[in-house]
């Protein structure tokens, strides 16, 4: 580091105010009649106003420096070859090894994001630094690879530059940019006086099989063929074999074929007499072939015709609605909950679900969630049918479901319906994420529970066994989720004491439901059987689940706990579905709204005067048995129980997002529904029930296009009314399902009239479905579906070094190969400013001080005076006086005799000439007060 200093001012205007400083001062010279000491302290004020006003000004120390700061910045998304990474690390770890002290390194990787993996350490610090010691394995940062963001490595690269330094991006890839614009973002760095090198990772495929497209029309119709367009570059004739994938599922014998150097198109013919959604996938294998990740190809085809219904139970669980549905023609199909959608996709060939007695622990979470996406997002109608395994029974309460229904399952308010209490032994789950699921079970299962439950946690901490929370009402559940969140498990050796401390607490509470659930790979020894005999005479029921057991006896131990303690036996393995485990706690929290049933008989009475679900239908049959719920404001309550007061929900329905949704609390089988299944409107009630569910739902009449390029997707709406004329005044709202749950909000916004358009970049590969509404249309529905065959960084056969070499001559830059130094002292120095001003402000606060000293002193030294002063003035007003009496001529000095008459008092010249010392001598005083 080296240079000289120069100062400037930011706001030398601010010094013309020094001009008012000078000329008091100047005046204070020229009279001249002051003492020493006031002209001192008059310059120590002029100089502290001085100082401010130069520290308004602004003023900063410019040193020009010759350091040097390069910030690698590394390619790691999957189009760089490994071993072109590694070798580029290697190259980084030597340059930055050698470093000047003054100078400065830091080490950047990226791919769809960039990420600090070596941060700059400051100047002259180098050296305490290890330097960058990573290899490819080593790579601390986490990110994706699946694309490759150069411009905004390089941007990033620019604004974690340390002050002081010159600067230089070193840009190591192999050009093929996937998302943003590098030449863009070279220009902003010129702007910005950097510069950039690049440091081209070459590579180029000789023998490579590429998939170009999978294409298919996005809309057919049942029973018509249709064709898929499959088009695949070859850099070399070989020999290849295709093979046809279909929703997942091998369709077809592979198909050998042989490919010529070039282009070639394959044509494979469908058709199908079943709607729905149909997701396509054809791989090719290669004889000769450089990368198989780019063999891929995807499609999507809606194939329309006659909706169905689709109608969930047990297989066990009597199916009286699906012939109801056939006797009116409405296509049905009977599922088990195992076999539900785990994506909204799946729904998008039914107008409707009935879900027939089905509990939320029959399913797990992405079912559920699945199933609530396609009536908000979809316009998918739900019916809810009641039974002992639904609503509050079947452990609705807390999940998605509960949300969706029209009747309320808190029904604290209404009835006085009998408690209950719960406790969960929690042992530690020994796998990689056992903790996190333990925390997501504890969770399901208190969000399955009314908040006047009772709930506690027993486990083994670093105190032995002791209680989480104790056994106390729930409330809102916030309490005791963020003790959850903290807890860590320890290995209890024995459940005993757990044991002990549940059942201390359950027998004196007034809970009427008492259950225990432990959670355990089933190490620790089991309670002796003396307390778990007392604790079921107690009316507590024990289940267990069993994660991940470490041998068969865990197993046998925790089946015979459950058996022995009245309860359920669960077995989780390690390659089981782990879902499963919030649904099974979910199926023990319920068992404390048994109560919540009600199984008296009662004919049901309309509280709506007119609904078209029971449109023709003027007398209703008795029903045996309901599930207790409470109405909803929102809701249309169609059906309620005979109580005049305090009626129950049979029949409601409600809009439930863009989908319906209707709760029958009753159930259809011979359970609580004998009367009614043999009645002979019992056929017209389903079909309007499943009619009007379904009616919120029709098809939109929105021109949907959507335009793939690569891992990009722009979306396209011509609006146009019934005479042609475009349509400017839509709200449209759009959705873009992918592999997940959840959705992704597109903004479609007005380019042109009645044009809307929307664009989506950086999709993973996979397949998509869109959806486009008209907020203010109704529930009128648009879909289109298109898919993206692979990463887009496996589509490029070579590395792009024309575009690394026009970006780094746009900053004036340099191709850098592996014998060139990155750290060559070639760029203009650099000015390094430092501010002054907070140090004249530090000198002024100085000098405040000195002058308060200054003030000080004198005040003492006054004080000090004042006594003397004063008996100085009465000596010389006494020698006045006595001057003023004592005659011309001199007596002897022999004694006076007596007068005979008193001496008469000194007269008034006298008075007048002490006073007038004493004046003065007030005056002189004021005066110096006054200047201080």
């Amino acid at each position: 580091m080296g240079g000289e200093h120069t100062l400037r001012f930011v706001q030398p205007w601010l010094l013309l105010l020094l001009l008012g400083l000078i000329v008091p001062f100047a005046y204070w010279l020229l009279r001249g009649r002051r003492k020493l000491r006031y002209g001192i302290a008059l310059a120590i004020r002029l100089f502290i106003l001085a100082l401010l006003v130069v520290a308004l000004a602004r003023p900063q120390s410019r040193l020009e420096a010759n350091r040097l700061a390069v910030a690698f910045t590394l390619d790691v998304s999957e189009s760089v070859p490994d071993a072109q990474r590694r070798t580029a690390l290697g190259w980084i770890r030597d340059k930055v090894s050698s470093t000047p002290g003054d100078d400065d390194a830091a080490l950047l990787v990226f791919g769809d994001r960039p990420s600090v993996e070596v941060p700059f350490v400051g100047a002259g610090r180098r050296g305490e630094s290890s330097g960058v010691e990573y290899d490819l394995v080593a790579l601390q940062s986490r990110l994706s690879r699946a694309h490759s963001d150069l411009a905004g490595a390089v941007a990033f690269a620019e604004a974690t530059f340390p002050p002081g330094f010159a600067r230089r991006v070193v840009l190591l890839s192999d050009g093929n940019e996937t998302r943003g614009d590098l030449i863009s973002a070279a220009r902003a760095l010129r702007a910005a006086g950097v510069q950039l090198d690049v440091v081209p990772l070459r590579y180029s495929s000789t023998e490579e099989v590429r998939v170009d497209a999978l294409r298919a029309p996005a809309n057919v119709v049942v029973n018509e063929p249709f064709g898929l367009r499959l088009t695949v570059t070859a850099q070399e004739d070989t020999d290849a074999t295709l093979q046809l994938y279909e929703n997942g599922a091998v369709t077809g014998d592979p198909m050998k074929v042989r490919l010529n150097r070039g282009l070639n198109v394959f044509k494979l013919t469908r058709e199908f007499d079943v709607p729905g959604y149909y997701q396509y996938e054809v791989q090719v294998q290669a004889d000769r072939d450089g990368n198989p990740a780019n063999n891929v190809g995807r499609a999507s085809v809606l194939v329309s015709g006659e909706a169905r219904v689709m109608v969930c139970s047990q297989d066990d669980w009597p199916d009286t609605i699906g012939p109801a549905l056939d006797s009116g023609g409405i296509r049905n199909e009977r599922r088990p909950p195992s076999k539900l959608p785990t994506h909204p996709a799946g729904y998008v060939d039914y107008d409707c679900v009935i879900l027939n007695n089905v509990a939320a622990f029959d399913l797990n979470e992405l079912q559920i969630s699945a199933l609530d996406n396609a009536v908000r997002e979809l316009g998918v109608g739900l019916v809810v049918v009641g039974g002992n395994r639904s609503y509050g029974p079947g452990g609705y309460r807390g999940t998605p479901l509960e949300a969706l229904l029209p009747v309320d399952l808190d029904i604290k308010n209404r009835k006085t319906m009998p408690k209950g209490a719960l406790v969960i032994v929690l042992h530690s789950i020994e796998f990689d994420t056992g903790n996190t699921w333990a925390e997501r079970i504890c969770k399901s299962a208190l969000n399955g529970m009314e908040e006047t439950d009772d709930a506690g946690i027993v486990y083994y901490g670093g105190n032995g066994e002791q209680w989480l929370f104790p056994l106390t009402p729930l409330g809102d559940r916030s309490a005791q989720f963020k003790l959850i969140e903290n807890v860590q498990v320890g290995d209890m050796p024995s459940f005993h004491r757990c044991f002990v401390l549940a059942w201390s607490s359950l027998q004196t509470n007034d809970a009427a439901i008492k259950h225990v659930v432990v959670i355990s790979d089933g190490d620790p020894q089991v309670p002796t059987a003396s307390l778990l005999k007392e604790m079921v005479a107690g009316q507590v029921t024990v289940s267990t689940i069993c994660i991940n057991p470490h041998s068969p006896s865990d197993t046998v131990n925790m089946k015979a706990l459950a058996k022995d303690g009245g309860g359920r036996y669960y077995g989780v393995a390690m390659g089981d579905d782990l879902n499963r485990l919030p649904a099974l706690m979910l199926k023990e929290a319920a068992t404390l709204r048994r109560a919540a049933i009600n199984e008296k008989t009662f004919t049901p009475r309309a509280s709506l005067a007119v609904s078209p679900m029971l449109r023709g239908i003027t007398a209703l049959p008795p029903l045996h048995g309901y599930v207790v719920t409470a109405p909803r404001a929102e809701a249309e309550t169609i059906l309620v129980s005979e109580d005049e007061e305090d009626p129950d929900p049979i029949l409601a329905t409600w809009q439930a997002g863009l989908g319906r949704c209707t709760a029958f609390t009753s159930d259809a089988t011979t359970r609580w529904a004998s009367d009614w299944i043999g009645w002979s409107g019992y056929e017209a009630f389903w079909l309007q029930v499943t009619r009007a569910t379904t009616s919120a739902t029709t098809e939109g009449h929105l021109p949907l296009r959507v335009e793939v390029k690569g891992s990009s997707a722009r979306v396209v709406v011509d609006a146009r009314d019934d005479t042609g004329h475009a349509r400017s005044d839509l709200d449209l709202d759009a959705l873009l399902l992918g592999s997940g749950p959840e959705g992704e909000r597109m903004a479609l916004a007005q380019t042109s009239p009645g044009r809307y358009e929307g664009e989506v970049e950086g999709l993973e590969q996979g397949h998509y479905l869109l959806r486009v509404v008209n907020r203010d249309g109704g529930a009128a529905t648009s879909l289109a579906v298109f898919s993206v065959d692979f990463s887009q960084e496996h589509r490029a056969l070579r590395s792009n070094d024309d575009l690394l070499a026009e970006a780094a001559a746009i900053t004036g830059g340099r191709v850098l190969d592996y014998e060139s130094d990155p750290f060559v002292h070639d760029l203009d120095a650099t000015l390094e400013s430092s501010e002054l001003w907070p140090w004249l402000l530090l000198a002024a606060a100085l000098f405040l001080i000195a002058d308060v000293g200054v003030r000080r002193l004198e005040l003492f030294a006054r004080a000090a005076r004042k006594p003397k002063e004063k008996k100085q003035t009465a000596a010389r007003a006494a020698t006045v006086v006595k001057s003023k009496l004592k005659p011309d001529f001199t007596e002897p000095d022999v004694a006076a005799p007596k007068p005979d008459t008193p001496v008469e008092k000194p007269g008034k010249p006298a008075d007048d000439a002490a006073m007038d010392v004493l004046l003065k001598a007030k005056k002189r005083a004021e005066d110096k007060r006054k200047w201080q």
